[in-house]
């Protein structure tokens, strides 16, 4: 059994009282700090919050001993995680919005709402949370990884706005490639930066510059380029030799 589930079994029934529903019909427990602070939350749910902090923080002694509520919180963004692994973005946004309860702080439910939104096409509530999360970062364990899923983001709404034909797009794909930067200075060997900034260069447009970077990530070793991605890329450029 893995971390995530083991956690899950532990605390299974605290559940935060949600059913409140935004005016898209959409539960408010997918929504980012449930909406807050735009959305009033209603006073049955703001005690139904503190009844689950309570009861996490109890679960946490009883089966872990002294507990902070941030490693609650990190517990309940790893069951997010878990969710997010199997494409259950329901309840994966449900998890990190709980670890959100737990401390407010912590940058990985941001992250986490990031993830959800940027999988869900909702890219201006994604590149939000990504920089909360990056503004939040204390662990250097996990820069590369939100950074570069950070770049991504703004790589991805980049490509967007160029079809949209706004101005916009330009800052998008700076911004993208100056945390792709960021992310080298952090790891340069990591293969996973060079992978998804190649993709993100494709989406730019400069064919050059990706071919540059799927060596890179051959180099490293990186997961293979989907076939796909490296046929369009072809189309557009021949791989140089």
């Amino acid at each position: 059994m893995t971390k995530a589930k083991i956690v899950l079994s532990i605390f299974a029934g605290l559940v935060v009282v949600a059913c409140q529903t935004t005016r898209d019909a959409v539960r408010i427990d997918n929504v980012p700090m449930y909406g807050q602070p735009a959305l009033e939350r209603p006073a049955a749910h703001k005690q139904a919050d503190q009844a689950f902090i309570a009861d996490a923080m109890a679960a946490m002694r009883k089966h872990r001993g002294n507990s902070t509520r941030r490693q609650a919180s990190e517990e309940w963004w790893l069951v997010g995680e878990s969710f997010m692994q199997e494409r259950n973005i329901d309840f994966a946004m449900r998890r990190y919005n709980q670890a959100w309860l737990l401390d407010p702080e912590n940058y990985q439910p941001y992250w986490g709402f990031g993830r959800a939104m940027l999988a869900q096409e909702q890219l201006d509530i994604a590149i939000k949370n990504f920089e909360r999360a990056l503004a939040r970062l204390d662990n250097p364990k996990h820069k590369v990884a939100l950074t570069v899923d950070s770049a991504t983001a703004y790589s991805v709404r980049g490509a967007f706005h160029t079809k949209e034909g706004l101005r916009t797009a330009a800052q998008d794909f700076s911004r993208a490639n100056g945390l792709f930067e960021d992310s080298v200075k952090a790891n340069p060997a990591h293969p996973n930066i060079y992978r998804r900034w190649a993709m993100a260069l494709f989406r730019e447009g400069r064919y050059a510059d990706t071919w540059v970077k799927v060596k890179a990530a051959r180099d490293r070793n990186a997961r293979p380029f989907p076939q796909g991605f490296l046929a369009a890329l072809s189309a557009n450029l021949r791989e140089p030799r």
